[in-house]
């Protein structure tokens, strides 16, 4: 939607390679934040249980790293370029460099000082920088306020509450408050309309049959504006799986034991997060009777 196909596929070939994950990590566009730090905490402890973390993970943070490195990589790419074609004006080069559309307005005057002092690399990766932190949402404490890291309780009711409300600024930076030209958002618009009605479909193949409503609703939630109205609560949705499932059993519609199943999935990080409290408590515990 942001980068331009041209410039996907640019980040796309630099990200599937090992030196430009690496290159990407030396530049600061992949860091903990991959993961929610207190999460990162857990895998740098060393023993069993933090392996059993890192293992479970690794996918997650594969998939995170990955879509980083790409829109790092294609905006990085995208931004050398309108250097290249501005001339000297700063102007052109925001505009040839999309710093217009999905960014903040105060980012973008930042990337174009860069590029009037000269500093066309830096300006660069900064651009590269913030295409990955408002394309792919950060999962760090500053994101994430105490309330929703510090205990079970918040983990499971909060801990993803940052995701709607970053997908719905995204949108606004995009399409409300950009000062783009109408031509570049409607393109913009058209792009973000064609993948999310592929995605919707895919996802409604990966739901099972087509034909019924929870494979319909469930690609809606993640499609279009579906993400914005999300709950951000993994025991909400749980519970409300649940409990939708049950009802479905018992009058003995179609698909309520798939709706079980899946809150029941849902519900099965919940003894790793009192273990990660449990184990929290059991280190200060002993670091307290130490300093006695």
């Amino acid at each position: 939607m942001l980068l331009g196909e041209r410039w996907l596929a640019r980040g796309l070939t630099r990200a599937l390679t090992k030196e430009g994950m690496q290159e990407a990590m030396r530049l600061g566009a992949l860091d903990a934040e991959a993961v929610p730090e207190e999460v990162a905490d857990v895998m740098n402890r060393g023993g069993w249980y933090s392996k059993l973390v890192r293992y479970g993970f690794s996918g997650f943070r594969y998939a995170q790293d990955k879509s980083r490195a790409i829109m790092f990589w294609g905006q990085y790419e995208r931004t050398l370029d309108a250097a290249r074609r501005a001339g000297g004006d700063v102007g052109k080069f925001g505009h040839f460099a999309n710093l217009d559309l999905g960014l903040p307005k105060a980012e973008a005057i930042q990337i174009g000082k860069l590029y009037q002092k000269g500093l066309i690399p830096e300006a660069a990766r900064r651009a590269g920088i913030a295409r990955a932190d408002f394309g792919v949402p950060t999962h760090s404490r500053l994101d994430r306020p105490e309330i929703m890291t510090s205990s079970t309780l918040g983990k499971t009711t909060f801990g993803l509450f940052n995701w709607p409300n970053f997908y719905a600024s995204t949108l606004k930076n995009t399409f409300v408050t950009s000062e783009a030209a109408m031509q570049k958002r409607a393109l913009a618009a058209s792009r973000w309309i064609v993948a999310n009605t592929f995605l919707y479909h895919v996802a409604k193949h990966l739901y099972g049959d087509l034909q019924t409503k929870t494979a319909e609703s469930r690609a809606r939630e993640l499609t279009f504006f579906g993400p914005a109205l999300y709950e951000g609560s993994a025991a909400i949705e749980s519970a409300q799986a649940l409990v939708g499932g049950t009802k479905k059993i018992v009058s003995g519609e179609k698909g309520g034991f798939k709706q079980f199943a899946r809150g029941l999935k849902l519900a099965v990080p919940l003894p790793i997060y009192a273990a990660e409290d449990l184990y929290a408590a059991g280190v200060k515990l002993k670091k307290t009777l130490e300093d006695r």
